[in-house]
């Protein structure tokens, strides 16, 4: 089986994941450029799920999900990488291949979390460095080489990582199932 260097998966794997973003990029230009936004009423079905809060019984904010998990060097810069892809969020729901996009990377923010971190009893460390490598370093490799209309940073990743958190579909410790 023939695999791509860069990522350690089938080259047909990662040509498949790859065209899926670059389309969903070059859908966004268009949308952008034609100004094209559209009066969202609702959102897609890609990221609906993750708009709304999983657990509207949960009282606990970011802030007390970050201490509770010993997290609590992350506490100075968590709201403000919150906030900028809140900023991202809010600027490109108006787009369908924008929501799309954004559904996509929560939606595989979340299965690395279900999957790779929750229940596994890592150390912080290892659960820093699958944070580090398979979800920004992933996301913004996903990315490309860019997209005119906007860069997305590893600022950008840590904060839909705080924003599935804040919604309680991921956490750092077992108080919740993701």
């Amino acid at each position: 089986m023939r695999y791509a260097s860069l990522f350690l998966v089938p080259a047909n794997q990662q040509l498949q994941r790859m065209n899926q973003v670059t389309t969903l990029l070059d859908n966004l230009a268009r949308e952008i450029d034609n100004d094209h936004r559209e009066q969202m009423t609702k959102f897609l079905s890609e990221l609906y799920l993750f708009v709304h809060a999983r657990d509207e019984a949960d009282p606990e904010d970011l802030m007390t999900k970050l201490a509770s998990a010993n997290r609590t060097q992350e506490l100075q810069h968590a709201p403000l990488a919150l906030e900028r892809f809140e900023m991202l969020l809010e600027t490109y729901k108006h787009f369908p291949s924008g929501q799309k996009l954004l559904g996509l990377f929560l939606a595989q923010i979340h299965d690395v979390f279900c999957y790779q971190i929750l229940g596994k009893n890592l150390a912080d460390q290892e659960i820093d460095d699958i944070i580090q490598v398979k979800i920004i370093d992933k996301t913004i490799s996903d990315m490309g080489v860019g997209f005119k209309h906007f860069t997305l940073t590893p600022r950008h990743v840590r904060g839909m990582v705080y924003y599935l958190a804040d919604k309680c579909y991921i956490r750092w410790d077992e108080k919740c199932s993701a």
